[in-house]
């Protein structure tokens, strides 16, 4: 008898793919240029809303994404091995799949995308795939200090252009970001597609070393903590004692520093506000506190018994790249020039709600679609190039229920 999938992991992707969602709608809604914050936040609905959304997602979705991240890595790993494959193939082909497709979205739908930045640290996990579970935590508690050591420096680099000294730098730095602000929004506005491509691909190229250096070790080490709670079984025993500690310790440390981080932030006038920095460093040393904590109330709820939202969420987490990519479509269509044209023109109060929308909207394509199919549409694209165009007997939902079984029986190996 085939062993049943474990929903934890799905959920846990479902949850992320919301979070993500109404955090990228800022970038879609407003294209900030560094150093300059958006004109969204004028009234106190929009900093209420956006305050909320900081304290509850900022930091902690992109982190519950690595960690699954981290997770795929070790049940790919198992794959290979119960096919009798070669892994370090097949993963580079996955690589430079995922670094196609992050390339693709660049040019076509969002320049904050992340599957680049996944690519190039997502390959670096085949340094750490001999390490024991033990070793793999300490890299990436090691990482992830090294992250804060590095967010904490640059917070006091910046704050040094607060000092009187500094004005006519600060002043300087703030003109050139306000008018690569007002760029993006009229590059993003304009009708011709074309013009917008180029936009975003300005963009990414603008930030792409200010995005690895916030977001690479940390990505990194979550990943790796991601492989360090495969190999020990958690992510498939939702009864795991660990997630009973997450929901005790870990869960109001978490939301305790980010009520506080988002707070902060909201109450800067730009990125180089002392304010806005020490939120920022805050959320990132709550970050993983708030990661564990909602993996322990996913686990929570996994263990109850099945319902149709449940099912549904299961579903729609198991196509998540189809989804990620399906949210920058939705999102370009309402806030591009080719589209609606709504970028620079509205409030948090009025954008984070389009965002949730799309959100639900994405979930809602991929959780139906796999009805009745296997695997969403990217994925089944990507694993044909994976696998070389064959199609392997273990790419169904029973074959992954049991390499999911493989792991939870042996989480050591």
């Amino acid at each position: 008898m085939t062993p049943a999938r474990q929903p934890l992991p799905d959920l846990v992707r479902a949850f992320a793919l919301f979070g993500i969602a109404v955090v990228n709608v800022d970038f879609f809604a407003h294209a900030t240029g560094n150093g300059v914050m958006t004109v969204g936040w004028n009234t106190p609905a929009d900093q209420v809303l956006w305050w909320a959304i900081a304290s509850v997602f900022l930091m902690k979705s992109y982190s519950l994404f690595a960690l699954m991240f981290g997770f795929g890595f070790e049940q790919q790993r198992s794959a290979a091995a119960a096919d009798g494959a070669g892994f370090a193939g097949r993963y580079a082909r996955r690589m430079t799949g995922l670094l196609a497709l992050g390339l693709l979205n660049i040019l076509a739908l969002f320049y904050g995308d992340i599957l680049v930045v996944y690519a190039i640290v997502g390959s670096l996990l085949l340094l750490f795939r001999n390490l024991g579970p033990q070793a793999l935590r300490r890299w990436a508690i090691g990482l992830y200090s090294l992250q804060i050591v590095a967010a904490l420096i640059l917070a006091l680099t910046t704050m040094l252009l607060l000092l009187p000294e500094a004005a006519t730098v600060r002043d300087e730095v703030l003109a050139d970001s306000a008018a690569e602000t007002a760029s993006r929004v009229a590059g993003f506005a304009a009708s011709n597609p074309l013009t917008v491509a180029a936009t975003r691909l300005d963009a990414w190229s603008s930030d792409f070393v200010w995005v690895v250096s916030l977001q690479g070790l940390g990505a990194l080490a979550f990943m790796l903590y991601g492989m360090h709670l495969a190999r020990c079984g958690v992510l498939l025993d939702p009864a795991a004692p660990r997630w009973s500690r997450a929901r005790r310790i870990d869960l109001p440390i978490g939301l305790l520093l980010a009520a506080a981080s988002g707070w902060l932030i909201v109450q800067s006038r730009h990125e180089l506000d002392p304010s806005y920095m020490a939120g920022f460093a805050l959320a990132i040393v709550g970050s993983p506190f708030a990661t564990m904590g909602y993996l322990g109330l996913i686990a929570a709820w996994a263990q109850r018994s099945d319902s149709p939202l449940r099912a549904f969420l299961v579903r729609a987490g198991g196509g998540s790249l189809t989804a990620y990519l399906l949210q920058g479509l939705l999102m370009s269509l309402v806030f591009s020039g080719y589209g609606l044209g709504l970028v620079g023109k509205l409030g948090a109060a009025t954008y984070i709600p389009i965002g949730a929308a799309v959100a639900l909207a994405s979930l809602a394509f991929v959780g139906a679609w796999r009805r009745r199919h296997p695997a969403g549409p990217v994925e089944h694209v990507l694993r044909r190039w994976v696998y070389l165009g064959q199609r392997r007997a273990a790419d169904t939902p029973e074959a992954d229920a049991k390499a999911q079984s493989r792991q939870t029986e042996h989480p050591q190996t």
